[in-house]
């Protein structure tokens, strides 16, 4: 994941990786709370991505969906559930990840509840 947050440190290579067909989903996709430092670079990259454009946030968008039916959860459920059970540094890292993502895919409202 570390060589991921490298090559997205250029506008070279974040095109390369949004234009690579399944990169962003793979990246949502290792999201998963159970190793905090994986958890922090995962949301950090994602909210890299979100940022990026509205293209590559639109990805990032669809990735937590594909990542939700994969584990078989309601969208976003892993990070209200992060929110809950996590130490203050991860729930921070999610809060900012949230606060990036694009409010126009989303009903964040009902996500909150």
């Amino acid at each position: 994941m570390s060589c991921f947050k490298v090559v997205l440190n250029n506008t070279i290579g974040m095109n390369g990786f949004v234009s690579t067909s399944g990169a962003v989903q793979t990246v949502a996709w290792c999201l998963s709370f159970e190793r905090k430092s994986l958890s922090l670079l995962v949301l950090e990259i994602l909210s890299v991505l979100c940022y990026f454009s509205e293209s590559s946030a639109s990805l990032v968008a669809s990735g937590m969906q594909q990542l939700a039916r994969k584990d078989e959860e309601v969208t976003f459920y892993c990070l209200k559930r992060a929110l809950v059970q996590q130490d203050v540094e991860v729930r921070a890292a999610v809060m900012q990840f949230i606060n990036r993502l694009p409010f126009y895919h989303f009903n964040l409202i009902s996500f909150i509840k």
